[in-house]
């Protein structure tokens, strides 16, 4: 399969990569990254992670759409417990997609020439939470210089917006499970989880286009490690004891 017909998507239709970056003919080395040949136990691992990242994000949208037709059919019991599973995918994928952030920033640090990265586009975000810390992350990238410091930050940015929107997802749904069949009150924590699914969407988006670049970079006896720990399995925390984050950390 080749790369160059692995491209982003948001909500549904393929979009190409300057979709997510629209002014990418300035920085042309993102583009020869995502386009560019990966020797074959890099491309493997990159394969193996998307499908898993995706695989996830497929059930989250279906179970999620499940929900939302159950409710506005006015079987309320079904759609909470729904909803409740879709909320367990969502933590569990936005686990996977932490700890790649975590992994991408630690490996790097005694590499010669980081990957180069774009800053989050405010644009493709629907949220103003969202929007706002792109909006950040894109002035902080002018700000910043050396591409050493820019990879940094955007990594350290995509986590933190990571786990607010899987907090936030959570607590609108913890506010539907509170609500016990009463659909009064409730109809603001449903309309949030689309648009929270959504720019989670866009960040799995992001974090496949880094993931490309920093296996482009990644020294070869590097690799095995890498993979296995990218691969490894995570467990889903009760829904009890996950984060609620009241903002975006920028």
């Amino acid at each position: 399969m080749l790369l160059s017909a692995i491209i982003c998507r948001i909500q549904g239709p393929h979009l190409g990569l300057s979709r997510l970056y629209p002014r990418l003919r300035s920085r042309k080395s993102v583009l020869q990254d995502w386009i560019g040949h990966l020797p074959a136990e890099k491309l493997q691992t990159f394969l193996q992670s998307t499908q898993n990242w995706n695989s996830e994000y497929s059930i989250a949208s279906v179970t999620l759409n499940e929900a939302i037709d159950l409710w506005q059919q006015g079987r309320s019991r079904e759609a909470r417990q729904e909803v409740g599973f879709s909320a367990d995918i969502v933590a569990r994928l936005a686990l996977l997609l932490v700890r790649a952030c975590e992994l991408m920033e630690k490996e790097v640090r005694h590499f010669a020439d980081l990957p180069t990265v774009q800053p989050l586009q405010q644009s493709n975000f629907r949220l103003a939470e969202s929007q706002k810390a792109a909006s950040w992350n894109s002035l902080m990238h002018k700000v910043l210089f050396a591409a050493r410091n820019q990879y940094f930050y955007k990594l350290r940015a995509l986590s933190a917006l990571i786990e607010y929107l899987a907090g936030e997802f959570q607590e609108n749904v913890d506010a539907i499970n509170r609500s016990s069949g009463q659909t009064r009150g409730t109809s603001h924590a449903w309309a949030r989880l689309e648009p929270l699914h959504h720019d989670l969407n866009i960040c799995l988006r992001e974090s496949e286009v880094v993931l490309k670049s920093f296996l482009r970079a990644l020294p070869a006896p590097m690799v095995s490690g890498v993979r296995m720990r990218l691969e490894s399995p995570v467990e889903t925390p009760p829904r009890a004891t996950r984060p609620r984050v009241s903002r975006v950390s920028v």
